[in-house]
């Protein structure tokens, strides 16, 4: 909070900006730091964890994923995970690629609406509205999530509570293989940090990623944080230089946010306040 009030005092972080942070360790259930959770902000490529969800959890009904398919639907089943690793993980070079596996994603779904009705029958995500398709160049302002949306998401699928336990593990594991993460080159030199699994969003207007941090302590005991930042700007920011340059200068903050969370837990802190 001291940063973020820093930051606007130095007009780093403009009026017309909307912060969200959320920290959390998910092994010990313990809230570190939660600023704005509940803002209902846009959503960009963040949205497509959800739109991944809904796919498995349309595949669970239809009976895809029934480990005593035909070779046929086998072959459906694992073109359509292979689709959905397109949507996760592409980097900046491939983004393009991602967008269109996402709006495949979506046909499979049968569109927004009803991947939307696959998420509301989870009863789990309050402020996620998926609404619309990737348009081309990818300028998708219409969907729509929250920090903490994205903190159930990530801790449901470390628990192994979402579609099932191997399932949850799977979708995991596909986070674990995204290239576009603005904090991995920051956190992960730093010492207890062993891998990060998770969703970078960015769109004229919005810059954010949300990450499961496996991180471990000096005594060898998991800590895996989910952490979750977004920056929002409605006014969209094109003309100056400066807003030209909003993309690197929210990046540059998600990532020293991110390397504060590390060094918090690099001093035991979380544990002491526990103790308590």
């Amino acid at each position: 909070e001291h940063f973020v009030k820093y930051l606007r005092r130095k007009d780093v972080i403009r009026a017309t900006e909307k912060t969200s942070f959320y920290v959390y360790d998910a092994e010990k259930k313990f809230v570190v730091a939660d600023i704005n959770i509940d803002s209902q902000v846009m959503a960009a490529s963040m949205i497509k964890p959800f739109v991944m969800l809904a796919a498995y959890q349309k595949m669970k009904k239809t009976g895809l994923l029934n480990s005593r398919v035909s070779r046929g639907k086998r072959i459906r089943r694992n073109k359509l995970v292979k689709t959905i690793k397109k949507m996760i993980q592409y980097g900046p070079r491939g983004s393009a690629s991602g967008n269109r596996a996402t709006n495949s994603v979506l046909k499979y779904l049968g569109g927004p609406r009803k991947a939307q009705s696959y998420l509301g029958e989870l009863d789990l995500f309050e402020k996620t509205k998926i609404v619309e398709r990737i348009p081309g160049g990818g300028r998708t302002y219409r969907n729509m999530i929250s920090t903490h949306d994205l903190n159930i998401l990530l801790n449901q699928l470390y628990r192994g509570n979402l579609v099932s336990k191997d399932i949850s593990k799977e979708m995991l594991d596909i986070l674990g293989g995204y290239q576009t993460s603005r904090i991995k080159r920051a956190v992960l030199p730093l010492t207890g940090v062993k891998s990060l699994a998770g969703k970078t969003g960015f769109v004229y207007g919005v810059n954010g990623e949300s990450a499961i941090i496996n991180y471990e302590n000096k005594a060898g005991q998991k800590r895996p944080i989910i952490f979750t930042a977004l920056l929002e700007d409605r006014t969209k920011p094109r003309s100056s230089r400066r807003d030209r340059n909003w993309g690197k200068i929210s990046s540059e903050i998600i990532r020293n946010v991110a390397k504060l969370t590390i060094i918090h837990y690099q001093g035991e802190m979380v544990d002491r306040y526990r103790n308590r």
